[in-house]
């Protein structure tokens, strides 16, 4: 009698254990589901941020390359304007304005300073309202306006250097044709200057051929650095999905040993219920 007492009890608690394995099991479900859930938005956030990463850095690379350009075109201006133009000093190269700009205090409130070299001829109204429309452009910006704003500066100062350049050197050409129409005709002297004008041009070329050659390989190093970084961040992510699966993994293997621990348990003692059942009825 007591050995059926015991299966039945026995028998109460593994249908007890299966009614708390059932509310276990769907509570475990309903919390991966969640988890996916949330994995799934963390996936989409790290996919945005990666995106804004590669656009970030492709912004940077083609930004860097404009900058080199400007540059080379900055270096070539001033190798064409040689000795006979104002020389280059280290204010122009930190972005300085210069003398004609300086003498307008109207500019002093433009800070773009491309725009403050293109109105360095031009009349007081001209300059006011023109920095009255810079103004109204620039007005209350946004973070990412500041932050492009800075960026731009050092392109700004670039093409400001090279204006101011080609600016000098209209003047000194302009001077420079009145001077030779002025002079008494040679054709000895003609003719020297025909050969180092060519020579000026080929030497030119060449300088022009050897930048371009310079500048693309520059570009081809910041892509493949990009790449490289790029490639770098993938297979960061993979082996952290990879560390995540396996952390799964192994929690799914010790949980179905505990539950396989388990059952032989329980099979053990009801075998043994039943063994002692059958002794009692001997």
């Amino acid at each position: 009698m007591g050995t059926v007492f015991e299966n039945a009890a026995h028998a109460q608690q593994i249908q007890i254990l299966q009614v708390q394995k059932n509310k276990l099991s769907e509570q475990l479900t309903s919390h991966k589901a969640k988890i996916t859930s949330l994995e799934a938005l963390v996936a989409q956030a790290e996919q945005r941020e990666q995106q804004r990463a590669q656009t970030l850095l492709c912004i940077n690379r083609i930004w860097s390359q404009l900058n080199d350009d400007v540059a080379t075109l900055a270096e070539r201006a001033a190798a064409d304007a040689g000795g006979d133009q104002e020389p280059a000093t280290d204010a122009d190269d930190a972005g300085d304005d210069g003398p004609d700009v300086a003498a307008h205090d109207a500019l002093k409130g433009i800070a773009d300073p491309f725009l403050r070299r293109l109105l360095a001829a031009a009349d007081e109204a001209t300059v006011e309202a023109a920095a009255d429309d810079a103004k109204a452009a620039t007005d209350d910006p946004s973070d990412v306006e500041r932050a492009l704003h800075a960026r731009a500066a050092a392109t700004l100062a670039a093409l400001s250097k090279v204006l101011r350049l080609l600016q000098l050197r209209a003047g000194y050409q302009a001077s420079l044709a009145a001077a030779i129409a002025a002079a008494p005709a040679d054709a000895e002297l003609k003719a020297e200057n025909a050969r180092l004008a060519a020579s000026a041009a080929a030497a030119a070329a060449r300088a022009d051929a050897a930048a371009a050659r310079r500048l693309a390989l520059e570009a081809a190093l910041r892509q493949a650095e990009d790449r490289l970084f790029e490639s770098e961040e993938t297979m960061k992510r993979i082996k952290n999905d990879l560390a995540d699966r396996e952390y799964e993994l192994q929690a799914a293997q010790k949980k179905a040993q505990r539950a396989k621990e388990e059952a032989a348990r329980l099979k053990q003692q009801l075998a043994a219920s039943g063994g002692g059942g059958g002794g009692g009825g001997l």
